[in-house]
């Protein structure tokens, strides 16, 4: 009897990957608590005709529904990149590029508060890394090669009843 095939670990730069894409869904839970803390922001903003405490309660659910999908998203793309998946690959960077020019914006943004800005700071440095490391000359290979090289284990021998 054979024993399942075992995989070898991705390279580093697809680890490393991986790991951001965790560090995004983490950062997605954070800007959204931060959200919940801004609700007079929120309120200045609300279109007039619309009732403050409606727009609110909208942004809000908006924002905690967004980072539902988006915490999704990165977890699921986190753990098919490391099973070599190119696809997942040009999904991520699809994101991190469009995720590259949302966090830009904040920038220019009047309502930005300092919290707001940090975040930004710190998903542009993520985004750009996670571009960058997707498309490595190793992780091209891996990912080339449709995941981590499988290597059977043999049978240990153990004796039957």
């Amino acid at each position: 009897m054979t024993s399942p095939a075992l995989r070898s670990a991705p390279p580093s730069s697809v680890s490393l990957a991986q790991k951001l894409m965790y560090a995004l869904a983490a950062l997605s839970v954070i800007n959204t608590l931060l959200t919940l803390t801004q609700r007079d922001a929120i309120r200045d903003m609300a279109p007039a005709g619309i009732d403050p405490d409606t727009f609110v309660s909208g942004a809000i659910a908006g924002s905690i529904i967004f980072t539902i999908i988006s915490v999704v998203l990165w977890v699921l793309l986190g753990v098919f990149t490391g099973r070599g998946k190119n696809w997942a690959r040009i999904v991520a960077t699809v994101l991190a590029v469009l995720g590259l020019i949302s966090s830009l914006t904040t920038f220019g943004s009047d309502s930005s508060t300092t919290a707001n800005v940090v975040i930004a700071v710190i998903q542009v440095i993520i985004f750009i890394a996670l571009i960058v490391l997707l498309w490595r000359k190793e992780s091209s290979a891996f990912f080339k090669a449709g995941g981590a090289p499988r290597q059977t284990v043999a049978d240990p021998g153990y004796p039957t009843v």
